[in-house]
């Protein structure tokens, strides 16, 4: 979305969609949840819709949960607030049924993002990844943090990030997902000590704390003690159908993990989503097809990095590695803590920017709502890019 002016965006959303009224929530998943805890029974909920046939019928948050069908019979015009990591399909279904974004429908990371900004001067932000390191065990080609294309890869400074995480929460009052990637971050020689400090100082203001990892390097005990103590999450890439020779590795992996009864998600994907970069050029669009490009795509994952907050985590390594020039349209400038900017930062966390798109957008397929090339899975590259 294009930013005339920020002035009254987010007071003039939070008009529209009144406490007093009575809503729907589309969605049954920790999001939902989420945003019941975060307003504390501050909202009036008819109940959930859901997608998953399972769930119809059945009682979520001691509401009742409905089916697609059931909406439409009982509750159409009820206005819907989708809590959900698929917004982008549920966005596209909605709007396929008539409904307008904003108006009949929003996320519910508008939603919050609003509410705290406007009634409490607070950022409340959905998701943010920080690299750690430029290293890695394996050399995807097409990985989406660009990994192969450094020319010289390396271990992120420890105070360097330190230094970026504290002037992130100087900023950042709470945010629902904070993961922690590479590269591999459990090769980070470094690992426990930020670990330990990000934790002891922000684990209240995060949600959901994670490591993404590929599942193949060994972790200490003690840093398995410290996962368990400060309630970390694990993601496991697991790219075995590209690479069959890991998978006794990653298993071994993921038996610790159970025995040591600290929570995972495992993906095992036949492909990836191709991005593009670093060869393709998207240089046909004009600038409103690049504006509705871009608030298409949606990407939900913000970058930190340098004492700025990209608003696309592949935006931030395409800069890192050198492959892609900065441009000041793409962050929001986090060098300078002023408590007056606290809504600029949520608007531009919710895809509020000067152009209406980030220029990386000219250099990117996108994400699944725009974008259905793939590509396979963890091929490898040599050390000559091939």
């Amino acid at each position: 979305m294009k930013l005339e002016n920020e002035t009254g965006i987010l007071e003039k959303f939070l008009d529209d969609w009144d406490f007093s009224e009575t809503y729907l929530i589309y969605g049954t998943s920790t999001t939902a949840n989420h945003l019941l805890e975060k307003l504390n029974g501050k909202l009036k909920i008819a109940g959930f819709l859901d997608s998953n046939e399972p769930m119809w019928g059945k009682i979520f948050q001691n509401l009742p949960v409905f089916s697609r069908e059931e909406w439409k019979k009982n509750y159409w015009g009820t206005k819907i607030i989708v809590a959900s990591g698929a917004y982008t399909e549920i966005r596209d279904f909605l709007t396929q049924e008539g409904l307008k974004e904003q108006k009949d429908f929003c996320d519910s990371r508008f939603l919050l993002g609003s509410y705290f900004a406007v009634t409490q001067n607070q950022v409340h932000l959905y998701r943010t990844d920080i690299c750690i390191t430029e290293c890695c065990n394996l050399r995807c080609k097409k990985c989406n943090m660009m990994m192969p294309y450094y020319q010289a890869p390396k271990h992120r400074e420890l105070e360097f990030l330190k230094r970026d995480i504290d002037n992130y929460f100087q900023w950042v009052d709470y945010v629902q997902l904070f993961n922690i990637l590479g590269g591999e971050p459990f090769i980070y020689p470094y690992v426990e000590e930020l670990t330990q400090y990000i934790c002891e100082k922000y684990r209240s203001r995060i949600g959901q704390l994670e490591f993404f990892t590929n599942g193949i390097p060994r972790i200490s005990d003690s840093l398995f003690e410290m996962i368990q103590t400060f309630q970390i999450g694990i993601q496991v890439s697991d790219y075995r159908n590209g690479i069959p020779f890991i998978a006794e590795r990653v298993d071994a992996f993921l038996r610790r993990l159970k025995e040591k009864g600290i929570p995972y998600r495992r993906n095992i994907d036949n492909q990836w989503l191709d991005f593009g970069f670093p060869d393709y050029v998207n240089e046909y669009m004009s600038e409103s097809e690049l504006t509705d490009f871009f608030d298409r795509c949606y990407s939900p994952f913000r970058g930190l990095h340098n004492k700025k907050l990209y608003y696309c985590h592949l935006n931030t390594s395409a800069v890192c590695a050198g492959l892609f020039q900065e441009d000041r349209n793409d962050y929001f400038d986090l060098n300078h803590y002023d408590p007056a900017k606290k809504k600029a930062l949520v608007l531009f966390d919710l895809g509020y920017t000067k152009k209406g798109y980030i220029t990386f957008c000219k250099k990117c397929k996108g994400c699944f709502a725009v974008n259905e090339e793939y590509t396979h899975v963890a091929e490898q590259m040599d050390r000559k890019g091939r």
